[in-house]
């Protein structure tokens, strides 16, 4: 049935329609991406730090650029700046075809990529917003969803593949293609109806993002529960490798393999939050999927085995896609129109602070106790998510309990 309606959405609106294969080609592109200059960069420098500078060339964009990013969002319009900026991805990468051999290149193009992301991600989830109804709307998130994992499962195989292949050189070439493709498919999107906000001044404006965030009981309960998965985020992507490598003595295709079974689990959680959220609403899926994919990872902590692993990241996929999804949706559901790219935006750039923050702390504390221990306190954090976003949200009477109805999404 879930599928059926997602399907339903993707025949009956073409905007969407084109919107979901552009992002399913640029998502594609981005995943492959990733696994490609993190090949080439070590290849160049032989360097483990070298390689995990482009983490931090992509991460500080993102704590940057976020809120600027969501203000361009509101303030230009939305379909313009999708088209923008997809556009400018192409030959942003396609650069790579004469300076692929200098590591230093390599970490400006990143830098510069992620930076054209900052302004194209609030655009493009305001927009999706836009153009759906909001009784479609948990459906248009699963669908995007899908696409992601499916490209978070493949994309880094494909850019593996590629360049073990082919080479560095034709492999952009095809990235860069598939980048076109998808500036093609954002070129259909018509004219934004969204009317952007230019009756006040900019820094005005710039400062509505954080004020909503900290007022509004939807982007403040939403921020702190993103900020709580942010601080697990940070230490297990930096510390997973040292987890699965060095604690449990694992191989680097069986740490892949537990790495891509989170996005099959999440690929067949997606179509199931417009039903679960018709159901149940917003705020147990949202809270429950938290407390359960925490949970799970307390176990991994507690018993660290390389059978514990593939089955902690196979079955967290599941409830960590629902509440993610759902709490996505309901924050866009219940934003106004007007202000929507400058809480994502908001809302992004306090989770990069969160996860780049977090990560130093974590990698300095694993310095002077177990791996298993860093990760399990912050499993546990993440598990505290769920109930702390109840509690923020106990007394709002907007879509947390009717998510089709048509409450009022009015802003202080």
């Amino acid at each position: 049935m879930p599928t059926i309606r997602r399907v339903r959405l993707l025949r009956t609106n073409p905007v969407f329609r084109s919107l979901w294969l552009a992002n399913l080609a640029a998502a594609l592109a981005s995943s492959a991406l990733g696994t490609v200059l993190t090949v080439q960069i070590f290849t160049i420098t032989h360097s483990a730090a070298a390689t995990s500078g482009l983490l931090v060339a992509a991460t500080v964009p993102a704590i940057a650029l976020g809120t600027i990013g969501g203000l361009a969002a509101d303030r230009i319009r939305r379909d313009r700046l999708v088209k923008l900026t997809s556009w400018l991805r192409v030959p942003t990468v396609a650069c790579l075809l004469l300076v692929g051999d200098h590591a230093g290149a390599l970490y400006v193009i990143a830098f510069v990529q992620a930076a054209q992301l900052q302004f194209f991600v609030p655009a493009e989830q305001a927009t999706v917003a836009d153009i759906v109804s909001d009784k479609d709307l948990p459906d248009a998130m699963s669908a995007n969803s899908v696409a992601r994992n499916v490209t978070r499962l493949a994309g880094p195989a494909l850019g593996g593949i590629l360049i073990t292949w082919i080479g560095f050189v034709p492999t952009i070439a095809a990235v860069s293609g598939c980048l076109g493709v998808a500036a093609l498919l954002f070129s259909f999107l018509p004219r934004s109806e969204h009317v952007p906000s230019a009756d006040v001044t900019i820094i005005r404006d710039w400062l509505d993002g954080p004020r909503i965030t900290v007022t509004h009981v939807p982007a403040r309960a939403v921020a702190v529960f993103q900020i709580l998965d942010s601080i697990k985020e940070g230490p297990l992507s930096s510390l997973f490798p040292v987890l699965m490598l060095g604690t449990i003595g694992a191989t680097a295709a069986y740490m892949g393999t537990v790495n891509s079974s989170f996005a099959v689990t999440a690929i067949l959680a997606a179509p199931l939050v417009g039903i679960i959220t018709r159901r149940l609403g917003y705020r147990w899926p949202i809270a429950g999927g938290a407390a359960i994919s925490g949970g799970l990872l307390l176990l991994l902590a507690a018993v660290p085995n390389a059978t514990t692993a593939l089955a902690v990241f196979a079955l967290s996929g599941f409830p960590f896609t629902i509440s993610w999804v759902a709490a996505n949706t309901w924050l866009l559901a219940n934003t106004d129109a007007t202000h929507r790219g400058r809480v994502t935006g908001t809302t992004s750039t306090l989770n990069a602070i969160a996860t780049a923050v977090f990560a130093g702390i974590a990698g300095a504390a694993a310095e002077i106790v177990p791996v298993v221990t860093v990760i399990g306190v912050a499993a546990l954090i993440q598990t505290l998510a769920g109930p702390c976003f109840l509690i923020m949200t106990r007394r709002y009477t907007g879509r947390v309990n009717q998510p089709t109805s048509n409450a009022s999404t009015e802003l202080p």
